[in-house]
């Protein structure tokens, strides 16, 4: 389908896909400093397991003082991976993600995007749930859980409402407040110790709407997923354009010098406030375009992540 709208169908059909999706880095070295449990895009938690006399080898940040000392033998902890792991997923499908102007709307965009890391997470064994909303504050929610129907839930409502966008919604068009709402919501469903996945558009977010993902932030992994498109960074070449959603049609002049770098500019700080944000709350951000199908983008950008993450 693709284009303006996605279909149940097709994002049932992105399964096989996902399995090249690497959420977790198997390489990564594990410790007892690493807390309960560790950043979503690193590897899985862990579970403390037992306590056994130390072996040439282990790492001395495992030592079980108490345990040494009780027993004037050296001890170290042993840990094992989380068997599984609540994934979260906040996907939007609102009229501001309405638009594109290559192969897809940012609204088909989110939900491939939504649809690949939900399959990604379930076939590695973690609970998979979330919360789809749109911009007139409606929203369902399904309970993270480690099975199919799950998923097959999310994606339902991810089709649903992405089946239900249309310009002839702009008359009860809200206040950005409709993010905020979500992000609230969120808040009261997520358990700490979740990954919780963002995605949609974060461009000139209100204030609230940072408040609560700086909350979501302090107990959780959080990462969010930012849908873009080419015309958003800039107009195109000087000229006269028209611009249709299949039923009205309106042009763009894009002649005026001034105007093209206003507009550029006003891109360029849009970004840079994001990742700003990002970086002061700790949450890795992924940016990704209606250029290109969700999932090859996902494959490439998550093993870059880990390449320059470990």
């Amino acid at each position: 389908m693709s284009g303006a709208y996605t279909s149940i169908k097709e994002l049932i059909q992105l399964r096989l896909a996902a399995k090249d999706i690497q959420l977790y880095n198997p390489n990564k070295v594990r410790s007892s400093l690493a807390g309960q449990y560790q950043s979503k895009l690193k590897g899985r938690g862990v579970d403390f397991a037992e306590v056994r006399v130390y072996q040439p080898g282990d790492d001395v940040r495992t030592i079980d003082w108490r345990v040494t000392a009780r027993t004037q033998v050296p001890h170290t902890k042993l840990f094992q991976e989380e068997r599984e792991r609540p994934v979260f997923l906040l996907v939007e499908q609102s009229l501001p993600l309405f638009f594109g102007s290559r192969q897809d709307f940012k609204s088909v965009t989110a939900a491939q995007a939504a649809a690949a890391f939900a399959w990604a997470s379930l076939q590695h064994g973690d609970r998979v749930g979330g919360l789809v909303f749109n911009h007139q504050q409606q929203h369902h929610e399904i309970k993270p859980r480690r099975s199919k129907k799950s998923v097959l839930q999310l994606l339902h409502w991810i089709a649903e409402m992405n089946q239900a966008l249309s310009w002839q919604q702009t008359a009860n068009l809200p206040s950005s407040d409709y993010f905020c709402h979500a992000l609230a919501h969120s808040r009261q469903l997520v358990k700490p110790g979740s990954a919780v996945i963002l995605v949609g558009n974060f461009y000139q977010l209100p204030p609230l709407a940072e408040q609560h993902l700086y909350k979501l932030s302090q107990h959780n992994d959080v990462f969010i997923v930012n849908i873009t498109d080419p015309l958003e960074a800039q107009l195109p070449k000087p000229g006269v354009y028209a611009v249709t959603d299949g039923q009205h049609r309106l042009t763009v002049n894009s002649r005026h010098a001034p105007s093209r770098q206003r507009y550029q500019q006003q891109w360029q700080t849009q970004q840079q406030q994001l990742e700003t944000m990002c970086q002061r709350y700790r949450m890795p951000l992924l940016q990704l375009s209606t250029t290109q199908p969700a999932i090859s983008q996902l494959v490439e950008k998550l093993a870059g992540h880990r390449r320059r993450h470990g």
